[in-house]
């Protein structure tokens, strides 16, 4: 009995060997399986994970463009800066980096032996620094650079409505900077950030793979001298009338170059309001209706016309009155002393067709192109939409 009770012992512990050979044997294959298809069928993909887990791109930010005033004067600059970091554990030698940190920026010696202090793994110094600061450090061996670029205006608010601004977040607002912004930007490029298992990024900086385009420079037709002009004195006639506010342009007459530009709203608002809001054009409009009588021969300038001494009942019963009474007018003259009797008299001379036709043709109704953003393209309405006032209301510029 006890024979038997040995056999059926020992042939347990067989089978159980074998099962465990068996088991261990199958794990071995499944290990080598699942290595085989992780290298050899999935390697490409597992490897392109991990590159993405250990490193990820960094923008590089491009300079942007100056912008200048016709004669090389800055009114727009880009200001270059620095902070400056330090891995202590990467430094080589913590004591002669902290006196070198010390000479380089001007440290005081405390702060900078707290930022080489090894047990410390990354320091950013506080402050901004500029090139020549960071040239004096370069290729300190644990010590990483940040180009940090930031928008300037040297003139401070001299020309402000026609430069516009750049946000924080270097978004253009308003003005030359909206306008050209796609001249001013440049292009931005790129760096690889390394990064630790947790997706964090290492203190190691960063390697430059694709580098910035710069943007370009923009040069204006604006006169700085004469801007500052045109500001003080429109800020002088609103003072001085009252005014909620006001518009100055200045052009070269025989280029049509823009001098200078300012505007002046209630609180402040900024912006070129002569170039983005519609406003009735006055009496500033009768030289071109006189013209377009002239152009097609419906009148002379010698001829005469009746200015009703100041005060006239059109047909339909309007109204017409002039600031000054006058008699008998020459065209000439009753343009001359802007009288609304003597051009509204003269507007049944044109058909509604051709009045439109000739202020559509001068530009009227249509943007000018003017390089500014928003500009209002001001309301020309077609004839058809005309009433029976539009003729004479078109002839001296007002409603």
């Amino acid at each position: 009995m006890k024979k038997r009770a040995r056999r059926d012992s020992s042939h347990q512990w067989r089978g159980r060997r074998r099962i465990l050979l068996g088991a261990l044997g199958a794990a071995g294959l499944l290990v080598l399986g699942r290595s085989f298809q992780l290298q050899a069928l999935e390697g490409e993909k597992w490897a392109r994970y991990a590159a993405e887990q250990q490193q990820t791109r960094g923008p590089l930010p491009a300079r942007r463009g100056a912008i200048y005033d016709r004669d090389g004067v800055p009114l727009a600059l880009t200001s270059e800066s620095f902070s400056i970091a330090v891995a202590p554990r990467e430094l080589t030698d913590p004591r002669a980096t902290a006196a070198r940190l010390t000479m380089a920026l001007g440290l005081p010696p405390r702060l900078a032996r707290r930022a080489t202090n090894r047990r410390r793994r990354w320091v950013v110094l506080p402050g901004r620094f500029s090139a020549a600061q960071r040239a004096r450090l370069a290729g300190t061996r644990g010590i990483h650079f940040e180009r940090k670029l930031d928008r300037v205006y040297p003139q401070g608010e001299l020309a402000r409505e026609v430069l516009g601004l750049v946000s924080r977040d270097a978004r253009p607002l308003g003005g030359i900077e909206q306008e050209m912004d796609s001249v001013l930007r440049g292009r931005a490029g790129w760096s690889v950030l390394r990064r630790d298992p947790r997706g964090q990024a290492l203190p190691a900086g960063s390697l430059p793979i694709v580098p910035p385009t710069d943007g370009a420079d923009v040069y204006l037709s604006i006169d700085l001298d004469l801007q500052e002009i045109a500001e003080v004195a429109l800020g002088h006639a609103i003072d001085s009338t009252g005014a909620s506010g006001g518009d100055l342009l200045l052009a070269d007459p025989r280029t049509g170059e823009l001098l200078a530009a300012v505007s002046r709203r209630p609180g402040g608002a900024r912006g070129l309001a002569a170039f983005n809001e519609t406003y009735e054009p006055g009496s500033t409009l009768k030289p071109f209706f006189v013209a377009t009588l002239l152009a097609r021969g419906e009148v002379s300038l010698r001829e005469t016309v009746y200015a009703e001494d100041g005060e006239w009942r059109a047909p339909g019963g309007r109204l017409i009155r002039d600031v000054t009474p006058h008699g008998a007018l020459s065209v000439g003259d009753a343009l001359r002393v802007s009288s609304n009797i003597g051009l509204v008299k003269l507007s049944p001379r044109l058909e509604p067709r051709e009045q439109f036709t000739a202020l559509r043709d001068l530009g009227f109704g249509a943007p000018t192109g003017v390089e500014y953003p928003a500009e209002a393209a001001g309301r020309l309405a077609r004839p058809q939409r005309w009433s029976s006032l539009s003729p004479g209301s078109l002839a001296m510029g007002t409603r």
